[in-house]
């Protein structure tokens, strides 16, 4: 599968233009099978703040559906979707045909007052495309290791995030360490640019395989990158170590 990491700046709470803005950046990287895009692509990451809720039945669903058909390839990012239950920080991926699968954001950035103004998911899920199993990640989940772990369940995991400067020495050690415990490949997209808090973003998106070898090194400008992940390697790793049939069983409670 060739996966196409869209790095992009993005636009303060201005979703049309951002729409417009990665349309742009993905057209420049025909032919992959999946294109990656930021956490909250439309808005930036609003935490305390609030913009004009979409739901399922709103622009950016559909302007992610219309992309797909016209790259014939899957999307997938994460947007802010209002449901009946509430906001929600939802990752979202639509395949050619127009298909969506959707996990919630579970870890909430508190920090940041995220955890005021959204609904956590409260399901662990997992996604199927081309053959793969896919665990979507968003942003604050990567600092929880138990909730990302493998249990024969997945060979890919994606995170999306709005990660800042100031801790992207964080951002970098704990994506190689997810592929390497994981025995997965790990897929990540942060943004770049200043969002209108003031805060700083230095991409470092990246690939890691399952050992933890770097496809794509983290950059720090604007643009696309692209790697080619095989199946069959997840499989021969965890057959050469079958490090996982010696992991410590556990059962999440919340």
């Amino acid at each position: 599968m060739r996966i196409a990491l869209v790095q992009s700046r993005l636009h303060w709470r201005d979703p049309a233009r951002n729409r417009d803005h990665l349309a742009g950046l993905i057209a420049s990287e025909p032919g992959a099978d999946l294109y990656v895009l930021p956490e909250t692509f439309t808005t930036g990451f609003l935490g305390e703040t609030r913009a004009t809720d979409e739901t399922m039945a709103g622009e950016t669903v559909a302007w992610l559906r219309a992309q797909a058909v016209a790259q014939e390839a899957a999307l997938c990012g994460s947007a802010v979707i209002e449901d009946e239950l509430g906001r929600r920080n939802r990752f979202l991926l639509v395949d050619a045909v127009g298909e969506i699968q959707f996990y919630d954001k579970r870890h909430l950035f508190s920090y940041a007052g995220e955890d005021q103004r959204y609904r956590a998911g409260e399901e662990r899920v997992l996604m199927q495309h081309g053959g793969w199993r896919i665990a979507p990640q968003i942003c604050y989940d990567l600092r929880f290791p138990v909730w990302c772990r493998v249990r024969d369940d997945y060979d890919l995991l994606i995170f999306v995030a709005n990660w800042p400067t100031p801790r992207v020495a964080a951002w970098d050690a704990l994506l190689r360490a997810r592929a390497i415990e994981n025995q997965c490949y790990v897929v990540a997209v942060n943004r770049v640019g200043e969002d209108g808090n003031g805060v700083s973003y230095p991409g470092h998106s990246a690939v890691y395989d399952p050992l933890g070898e770097t496809l794509v090194a983290p950059w720090g400008e604007e643009g696309c990158r692209v790697a080619d992940l095989a199946l069959e390697r997840v499989a021969q790793v965890r057959s050469d170590f079958p490090f996982a049939a010696e992991a410590d069983a556990f059962e999440l409670t919340r």
